[in-house]
């Protein structure tokens, strides 16, 4: 990674550091991007099956809400993260799950580890440029059959977005949302099959697999 991605990171780090204490007291009543997480999460939850004895890694894993949703499938359940102040949050609120400290495009874990990768709201802190990388890592840490899926601020295409942008107004923060007129193709070129579902009018999950 190049020295100002070294430097987005430490800023990343520290921010989500000083939001880990009352990042859940927040998110009970969201504001602009943030409307319907929770409903996002519930919604998207139904979209991916986690038997007993799959191990389960949430990358963005904050303080556990999204792997929560699928914790009573009794998974072994690794999350990842790049702030230790949300792991050490997370920890304190499910002790038996494990935890590394990491970020998309490094994934301390080996190859073939999981039966699936979860992620939801942190892969718009992705650059464009960066989400061949992104994939890849995330392909190397699953088993052949694994399946990836990502919740996000998240938009079929260019245009829905900019409808969400004008129709918020200022209550839009800008930042580098997804869209997947641009995640499909990604994923194609990887081989990889990638389907959309719309979750709110904000948000949307993709999941991805590998084609048959």
């Amino acid at each position: 990674m190049s020295e100002a991605g070294d430097e987005r990171l430490r800023a990343l780090r520290a921010e989500f550091d000083e939001w880990a204490d009352r990042y859940e007291a927040d998110l009970e009543h969201p504001e602009g991007v943030l409307v319907g997480h929770a409903d996002a999460r519930r919604l998207s939850a139904s979209l991916l099956t986690v038997r007993p004895d799959d191990v389960l890694v949430d990358l963005g894993v904050g303080t556990g809400l999204f792997a929560e949703c699928f914790d009573g499938g009794g998974a072994t359940v690794i999350g990842v993260d790049l702030s230790p102040r949300m792991l050490a949050r997370c920890a304190e609120k499910h002790p038996a799950w494990q935890y590394a400290a990491g970020h998309f495009l490094a994934i301390p874990l080996p190859d073939h580890t999981a039966d699936a990768v979860i992620s939801a709201f942190a892969s718009h802190h992705l650059d464009t440029d960066e989400w061949p990388d992104a994939l890849r890592e995330v392909m190397r840490v699953l088993k052949p059959a694994g399946k990836f899926l990502l919740v996000d601020i998240l938009f079929v295409d260019e245009e829905t977005k900019d409808e969400a942008r004008r129709i918020l107004g200022e209550a839009w923060e800008e930042e580098n949302y997804p869209v997947y007129t641009h995640l499909g193709p990604v994923a194609a070129e990887l081989g990889l099959r990638a389907t959309f579902t719309a979750l709110t009018p904000l948000h949307a999950a993709v999941l991805f697999e590998g084609m048959a």
